[in-house]
C-alpha cells in the first residue's frame, strides 16, 4: 500500500511481480482535493467541499454495486456534466478503481482494517525525530551509529514498555467493549463456531469461529478486530490474536524479542 507515486510502484513492480499493489485511502483523497483546488480546472470553491465528500463515498463504501451507483450518481451532476475535464478526471480514476475502491479492490485482502499507509510514514516520522531530531548533519559513519545503536535502543524500550503494559491499546478495546455490551442475542452452533446478533440489526447474524479468530461481518472479513470477536472474547475469556488486549503470552515473547533472547 502507496501513494500514487510512479517510481516507487514501478521499482515494487519490479522487485515484486506477483504483489498486488494499492493506494493508500489518506492520499488518494489528498491528491483529489488538490485537483479540485487548482485553479486551472476551475472547479467551483463552493462545489469542492460537496464533490470531495461524494468521492469519499464511493472510495470507502464496501458493497461494490453501491459504488456504481455512487459513482453514476456522481457523474450525472448537473454541475459536473458541465465540467469535461473533472469528468475526465474521474473516469481516469475510475480506470484505477481496483487499486483505490475498497470495494473493488481490497476487501479480499488481509489489510487488518487499515486503508492508509500512515503506520509505515510514523515509522518514518520516529526516524526523522527522535532518533535524527530532524538534523542533517550527519556523515555515513555516523548515520549507520545512529541506525544500529539509538534507532535499536528506542525500539527496545518501546516493545518493553508495551509488554509491560505501560502503552496498550486498552482504550481502543474499551470502545469494543462498550458496543459488544448492546449484543444480547449469542449463540453456541458448535464447538467453535458462535452466531452473534448485529448490534444494529436484530436480523442479521454473524458467524464468529473462536479457534480461528475470524467473523463473517464487513469489518472483520479483512482481518480487523470487530465487536463480534469482543463479544466472544468476554463471553469465553480467551484472547484472540488480533485482539487490542496482551495475553501473558504476548508479554512474554514481546520482551523475548526486545531483548533478543531466542
Amino acid at each position: 500500500m502507496t501513494d500514487d507515486s510512479t517510481a516507487e510502484r514501478n521499482a515494487l513492480r519490479t522487485i515484486f511481480p506477483n504483489a498486488r499493489l494499492i493506494l493508500c485511502a489518506f492520499h488518494v483523497c489528498q491528491a483529489f482535493w488538490r485537483w479540485l483546488c487548482v485553479t486551472d480546472h476551475k472547479v467551483d470553491i463552493m462545489k469542492r467541499q460537496s464533490i470531495m465528500m461524494r468521492f469519499r463515498n464511493i472510495l470507502f463504501v464496501t458493497d461494490p454495486e453501491e459504488a456504481v451507483k455512487l459513482y453514476e450518481g456522481l457523474t450525472m451532476d448537473e454541475y459536473i456534466k458541465t465540467m469535461p475535464d473533472l469528468l475526465n478526471h474521474l473516469s481516469n480514476l475510475l480506470e484505477q478503481r481496483l487499486e483505490w475502491c475498497i470495494s473493488s479492490g481490497r476487501v479480499d485482502l488481509l489489510t487488518r482494517g487499515n486503508n492508509t499507509n500512515n503506520i509505515t510514514e510514523a515509522s518514518i516520522r520516529i526516524l526523522k525525530d527522535v532518533i535524527l531530531q530532524r538534523c542533517k548533519a550527519f556523515n555515513a559513519c555516523a548515520l549507520v551509529d545512529f541506525i544500529t545503536s539509538i534507532f535499536e535502543n528506542y525500539f527496545q524500550r518501546r516493545i518493553i514498555s508495551y509488554a509491560n503494559t505501560r502503552k496498550t491499546k486498552d482504550s481502543i478495546y474499551a470502545m469494543f467493549m462498550k458496543t459488544a455490551r448492546n449484543i444480547k442475542n449469542i449463540s453456541k452452533v458448535n464447538d467453535n463456531e458462535y452466531s452473534v446478533e448485529s448490534e444494529t440489526n436484530s436480523n442479521t447474524f454473524y458467524t464468529v469461529r473462536d479457534d480461528l479468530a475470524v467473523c463473517d461481518c464487513d469489518a472483520e472479513k479483512c482481518g480487523r478486530f470487530c465487536k463480534h470477536l469482543c463479544t466472544i472474547e468476554q463471553k469465553s475469556g480467551v484472547i484472540f490474536p488480533n485482539s487490542p488486549r496482551l495475553s501473558i503470552h504476548d508479554r512474554i515473547l514481546l520482551a523475548r524479542i526486545a531483548m533478543g533472547i531466542r
